[in-house]
């Protein structure tokens, strides 16, 4: 049982005092503690304090493949037009019930929601996460939160989603995220490096060169080279540079045409990121819905394909992404009806394909928690039907 680093267990006239062994406590939540301390005139003090207790023995975690999901911090409030994202937008529910990233939500429920995801994601191999950040201007504060009160998180390392093209469009102050991150590059040593540089993904980069986008860009940049070549001047110190990698649409890297801009701007930006990774392959071509289970895993094939011959040509790294499938159709706040057929055999052939094509020793996964696309792989069940830990031992398994 573990209470966060800033806590103390018993002060008494400014000494702290450690405790150890066994309580009976109830795994996978927080317990209140009840601390009964004597002094040496027979006299006792008593404190009160409340601590998690892991579902999983804790256990070190030296992994040569790292499979990292996307952590997602907007559940609770925050959904269009102020609705929360349980239920009006949820296709599935957490088996510990609803929980709240939002600050104004923060209380003991949600603090152990947060350390119930970490204690999963070590129990069954996973020592990273890739955090969604950028999204709304709660972003800062919900990624604080995680450092300040989650044991947990601290013993995880990180790195960060950034959707680039939604941050413009919702012309949210990128400099200031990033001044943000370079303050907890500073501050923490828990950050996923590759070639000792801190990772940053970017989600819909290709949106970048979409019309809607450029018009918010323009109104700060030059270009997206101007925009990316001032974010890594300000992630860079002591001559460290990040590690950027550029999400790429899909449908281009399977021969199929978009609507964004074709222009030498657009592979000049690419020229600067040292990866490509790919999402989900051409979800637009979904017709019926569901897709067919293998056919998603061809497109799936044919997308990771596309981005590693891509990166080769480009002289680039591919970070490949696998998941078990996609679902939207219940969600009633933005939701394009689109769904995949999803299942752990999806998940578990997207893992094996991530590896075939991938460059380096790094697979995401969409998603731990995306309950509003059906992406997720926390414990609990989609559309009334409970899976369990289905898709952790499944994860598991492919990693040892």
């Amino acid at each position: 049982l573990r209470t966060p680093t800033d806590e103390k267990i018993i002060d008494i006239d400014d000494s702290v005092f450690e405790t150890s062994g066994d309580i009976d406590a109830e795994p996978g939540r927080i317990n209140d503690l009840q601390l009964i301390a004597e002094n040496a005139d027979d006299g006792t003090v008593e404190e009160t304090a409340a601590g998690y207790a892991r579902r999983h023995n804790e256990q070190e975690i030296d992994n040569e493949l790292h499979v990292s999901p996307v952590y997602h911090m907007f559940m609770g409030r925050g959904g269009p037009d102020g609705r929360s994202k349980w239920p009006d937008c949820a296709v599935g529910e957490p088996e510990i019930g609803e929980y709240s990233h939002d600050p104004s939500d923060f209380d003991k429920e949600n603090r152990g929601a947060f350390e119930r995801h970490f204690d999963d994601m070590h129990g069954f191999g996973m020592d990273t996460t890739s955090v969604l950040f950028g999204e709304t201007d709660k972003s800062r504060d919900r990624l604080q939160l995680l450092y300040d009160h989650s044991t947990l998180f601290n013993d995880t390392d990180i790195d960060i989603t950034y959707p680039i093209a939604q941050v413009l469009r919702r012309e949210r102050d990128i400099e200031e995220d990033m001044e943000f991150l370079v303050d907890l590059y500073e501050s923490h040593d828990n950050f996923v490096t590759i070639d000792e540089s801190p990772v940053v993904y970017f989600w819909g980069f290709d949106q970048l060169f979409s019309d809607e986008t450029q018009d918010f860009l323009e109104q700060e940049y030059e270009d997206a080279p101007d925009l990316l070549s001032t974010m890594r001047d300000t992630l860079t110190i002591d001559d460290t540079e990040p590690y950027f990698i550029a999400n790429s649409h899909s449908a281009v890297r399977m021969g199929i045409e978009d609507d964004y801009r074709m222009l030498d701007e657009r592979e000049h930006a690419y020229e600067l990121c040292e990866a490509t990774g790919n999402w989900f392959p051409a979800l637009e071509l979904v017709e019926e819905s569901p897709m067919d289970g293998d056919e998603f895993l061809n497109y799936t094939e044919r997308d990771m394909k596309g981005h590693a011959e891509f990166a080769d040509e480009k002289d680039m790294d591919f970070i490949p992404f696998a998941s078990p499938g996609f679902d939207d159709v219940e969600n009633d706040c933005w939701g394009q009806g689109r769904e995949t057929e999803r299942s752990p055999g999806i998940l578990e052939q997207s893992l094996e394909m991530a590896e075939e094509y991938g460059t380096r020793d790094l697979i995401y996964i969409a998603t731990w928690n995306d309950w509003n696309e059906g992406t997720q792989i926390e414990p609990g069940s989609h559309m009334g039907e409970s899976y369990g830990d289905t898709y952790l031992e499944v994860v598991e398994n492919f990693i040892y």
